[in-house]
């Protein structure tokens, strides 16, 4: 098995950009050996076969493979958001026509494949970026126009380009002259800090053979392209004012989750070995040898054997190995517990252990969901609202929306409506909704969006379900109240009565 790893170039004059992360050298079994440092794209392992030596398979790996990592992401990914138009006519009122075209152009663009791969559905690129997003702490978004050399799948011609932080180098800065703008890990800024352009590497820098040795400055630019900013969304997780590039939201807890990994793989080790070891012989003062060999003896060990070979003063005593580990579990679950309150996840979303009363799991999940709350508004303003803006700006260019009796200044207007908090309980749940809107805090068709249906559709299948009076729930019977003798108007009035 061949591994190797890279090291920091030791070259005078700017530096150079890092063609992939550092990696520590790998260690394997069954003859592994370090090659000397050296700079290269990616950790490179290879076992050849012995049948089909010629053919070849890949094996990859991210942080997101981690089983811990896997879990605390997908508390935060693969939810999607509804997006309502919200146009208005001048006098305040929902645009009715226009609205309805812009969620019927909506549909048509998310089911249309609009990334420019064409591999990808709409729900998956939300899942997918906000993984990417937490795991990573950042990726670009290049929004493709009209203009740009590709063919749109839609009557609107916008199409996005997701690209992996891989791209933008982060090794790749200048300090500003009078006639350049300074670079920052790939972003070049102005004196007030604000992106006006990303240099991108042309290919992935972990293909093979790109850029493994860069000789000058002038290839290391040739390359890379530089994109203007009003192209390109950056959507990154920070944590300070002023803050070039993002940074995961594992970059707190990293050391922890390396410990439980290292923690559990020495049980397991242990484990193992304890297995190994099945029973010792003990020799007493009252052992004696009848010959020389029968102070070493080879015994063979079979399920349920009977040792009757002893010799007088030995006896045979079994060995407590002691495992698994007692503590283990409550190790981990209190190293799982620090892991999400550093991510802002939950312990049940992370450990998936689910014990506990409905008082205590809806403490936890209302804790939690102020973070996941934050963590969708973040990308309401950096991921889907730049989206839809666009979106909207191109449907419009390409006539596909009709603007009459529209007020101009609210084309942009948009409500992003989130999945709801989970149920724990569906009955108080479902009961907590309907007096909400009984009670006029939300709408039915709000409750509806919040559950991921879109309410027309509802409206229309409870229209044309030929069941929906036999499953509406009955009115509970009341008595009819008995009709008040109506009073006489010329009456006098009567006293009071003493109570």
């Amino acid at each position: 098995m061949r591994t190797s790893s890279s090291a920091p170039s030791t070259r005078a004059g700017p530096r150079p950009m890092r063609t992939a992360a550092r990696a520590r050298p790998a260690s394997a079994r069954d003859g592994a050996r370090t090659l000397p440092d050296a700079q290269t794209a990616n950790v490179v392992g290879e076992i050849p076969g012995r049948e089909k030596p010629g053919e070849i398979v890949l094996v990859g790996g991210h942080l997101d493979s981690w089983d811990l990592g896997m879990g605390a992401i997908d508390d935060g990914a693969g939810c999607g958001i509804a997006i309502e138009p919200m146009i208005k006519a001048p006098n305040g009122k929902l645009a009715v026509k226009a609205n309805d075209a812009l969620r019927g152009l909506w549909l048509e663009w998310a089911q249309s494949m609009p990334e420019s791969s064409r591999t990808l559905s709409w729900p998956s690129i939300e899942a997918l970026a906000c993984r990417t997003w937490l795991r990573d702490g950042e990726f670009l978004i290049q929004h493709l126009e009209s203009g740009a050399p590709i063919r749109h799948r839609s009557r609107v011609p916008y199409s996005i380009e997701l690209i992996e932080a891989d791209y933008l180098p982060f090794d790749w800065s200048r300090a500003s002259t009078p006639t350049q703008s300074r670079i920052v890990h790939g972003v070049e800024l102005t004196d007030w800090r604000e992106p006006i352009a990303y240099w991108l590497y042309r290919e992935h820098p972990g293909d093979l053979g790109l850029l493994a040795s860069p000789t000058s400055l002038l290839q290391v630019q040739s390359e890379l392209k530089r994109v203007s900013a009003d192209l390109i969304t950056h959507v990154k997780f920070v944590r300070r004012f002023g803050q070039v590039r993002g940074v995961s939201v594992f970059h707190s807890v990293l050391q922890r989750l390396e410990d439980i990994k290292e923690y559990e793989e020495s049980e397991r080790v242990a484990a193992r070995v304890a297995a190994a070891f099945c029973a010792v012989i003990k020799r007493n003062g009252d052992y004696s040898a009848t010959s020389a060999s029968d102070g070493s003896r080879i015994m063979e060990m079979n399920p349920g054997m009977i040792f009757d070979n002893l010799l007088p003063g030995e006896d045979v005593q079994t060995i407590g190995t002691d495992r698994p580990n007692s503590n283990l579990e409550n190790f981990r679950n209190s190293q799982i517990r620090a892991i999400a309150s550093g991510t802002g996840t939950s312990y049940s979303g992370v450990s998936r252990n689910y014990n506990g009363t409905y008082s205590a799991q809806r403490q936890e999940l209302v804790e939690s969901w102020v973070g996941y709350e934050l963590m969708r508004e973040y990308l309401y303003g950096v991921f889907y609202r730049p989206i839809w803006q666009r979106f909207v700006r191109m449907a419009i260019a390409a006539g596909q929306v009709p603007m009459q009796g529209v007020d101009t200044l609210s084309i942009f207007g948009v409500d992003f409506v989130g999945p709801s908090m989970p149920w724990i309980d569906p009955v108080k749940e479902v009961d907590a909704a309907a007096s909400a809107v009984a009670a006029g805090f939300k709408s039915r068709h709000m409750v509806i969006r919040e559950n991921q249906y879109d309410p027309q559709i509802v409206d229309e299948q409870i229209k044309s379900d030929p069941l929906r009076d036999l499953l509406a729930p009955k009115a509970a019977a009341t008595a009819t109240p008995k009709a008040e003798p109506k009073a006489d108007a010329n009456a006098d009035p009567q006293p009071a009565e003493a109570a």
